[in-house]
């Protein structure tokens, strides 16, 4: 399922900081490295984001696949959330990214894709 909506074909995932009920969505998890291809992150603060945000950014390279996921605003389990979409790409792009699509994971959690604004085609 993860996959299919995050449209990775046979990339290696690594996914950090997945919610316990979504477990179940994918058995092939990588730890992040310098072979990272493909990263799903999960935040549900902004503290949580941007604390960790520099340590992924060292991680990127060019034509990586990136998905970042926030608790969507009717969430009832992670209201209360400071982060959206917009929050997502004030920071984002202070670092040279930008969203190039979104997709909805769960009744809780959207995923955003960012690209560096270098590779986006215009």
């Amino acid at each position: 399922m993860l996959r299919k909506k995050l449209q990775v074909k046979d990339k290696p995932i690594s996914i950090f900081n997945l919610p316990e009920e979504l477990k179940g969505i994918t058995s092939e998890l990588e730890p992040i490295s310098e072979d990272t291809e493909c990263l799903i992150a999960f935040h549900t603060s902004e503290d949580q984001l941007f604390g960790e945000f520099e340590k992924l950014m060292k991680e990127y390279k060019i034509g990586n696949i990136w998905w970042f996921c926030y608790p969507k605003k009717s969430s009832k389990k992670y209201k209360g959330s400071d982060l959206s979409r917009d929050t997502y790409m004030n920071g984002f792009t202070d670092y040279g990214f930008r969203s190039v699509r979104q997709v909805s994971l769960s009744d809780d959690w959207t995923a955003t894709r960012m690209r560096k604004t270098e590779e986006v085609k215009k």
